[in-house]
């Protein structure tokens, strides 16, 4: 059996997740990447990806969070932001900052597992895949600093300002196209790993959902007036309904089976993706989410270990 985690993108969210991992592997003292043969994240789901991948256990990474939730999430002095009308509303500097202390000069390849990391070239229009060197093919990636990859996917429009790579490049957030990446994980896992479908199983973790409000406007004439920040919540649950839907479709999980999606749902305005006031209550729904679903994810994700990953090229 071939397993993936897939991790949604959603800011500080990321807690609801993070916590959930920490708290299996806690509950079941073992170490998920020793259990997975693939992990995608996007944005915040794509530094949890990393962190794991790199060898920090899934605590540390929520601590990560939760000790710093203030320093990332710093609003910018008023005149310079004007509530993102002027300039992003946070300075990545501190991101930046945790990244390169966390992550201390090491590599995309030095990953004990094989990564996809999605991202957007806004100068070159195209998506951008950062991965491990898990195909012959894949020469490059490799490489990159982990911190930039990082820094690549979670640089939010409106929030933070776009990354420039070393290399000049000029990316913005991964969840513009992949904010749910279990598809990307699966067309991965099928196409270029060669996977059979029928040995493919997913662990896809959401950063909690809201009850949309654009339902509200069936049957009238909405303007942009009425439509307001719907259109953003538009664009992410269609984007997410789509990848688990063609996910299904592509791994024939007729009896849904094969993809074990959790992302609790919550009231509109509950959470928003900088809200660190709500930190300890998103580390309680990881927490929770883990104790309705440990002997799941026992059962289908951590009965074996995955195959020891051996990149193609080597550092």
């Amino acid at each position: 059996m071939y397993k993936i985690l897939s991790i949604d993108g959603g800011g500080i969210k990321g807690i609801a997740p993070a916590s959930l991992l920490a708290n299996i592997e806690e509950r079941t003292n073992k170490k998920l990447i020793d259990y997975f043969d693939l992990i995608v994240g996007t944005s915040t789901g794509g530094i949890i990806a990393l962190g794991l991948g790199l060898g920090f256990s899934a605590r540390e990474i929520l601590s990560l969070y939760l000790d710093n939730g203030d320093k990332i999430f710093k609003k910018q002095f008023f005149l310079k932001s004007l509530f993102g009308a002027r300039g992003p509303v946070y300075d990545s500097s501190a991101l930046q900052t945790l990244l390169t202390e966390k992550f201390k000069g090491k590599l995309l390849g030095q990953s004990k597992i094989r990564l996809v990391i999605p991202s957007f070239d806004i100068v070159n229009n195209t998506v951008c895949m950062f991965k491990t060197s898990h195909h012959p093919r894949l020469q490059m990636d490799y490489t990159m600093q982990a911190e930039d990859v990082a820094l690549s996917t979670a640089a939010a429009p409106y929030f933070f300002p776009p990354h420039k790579t070393i290399e000049d490049r000029f990316l913005v957030d991964g969840g513009m196209f992949a904010n749910n990446p279990t598809l990307v994980g699966v067309v991965e896992g099928l196409s270029l790993l060669e996977w059979p479908k029928e040995e493919i199983r997913v662990l896809s973790l959401g950063c909690t959902e809201e009850t949309p409000e654009y339902s509200k406007l069936a049957g009238k004439k909405s303007g942009l007036l009425h439509w307001r920040l719907g259109l953003i919540d538009l664009a992410f649950n269609s984007q997410g309904s789509y990848s688990l839907g063609a996910a299904k479709l592509l791994l024939d999980d007729r009896s849904n089976n094969k993809i074990l999606r959790i992302s609790s749902v919550l009231s509109k305005g509950d959470v928003a993706l900088d809200d660190i006031r709500q930190s300890k209550k998103l580390a309680g729904i990881g927490q929770e989410n883990a104790r309705q679903n440990l002997e799941k994810i026992q059962s289908i994700f951590l009965a074996e270990k995955a195959a020891p990953f051996i990149p193609c090229h080597a550092l």
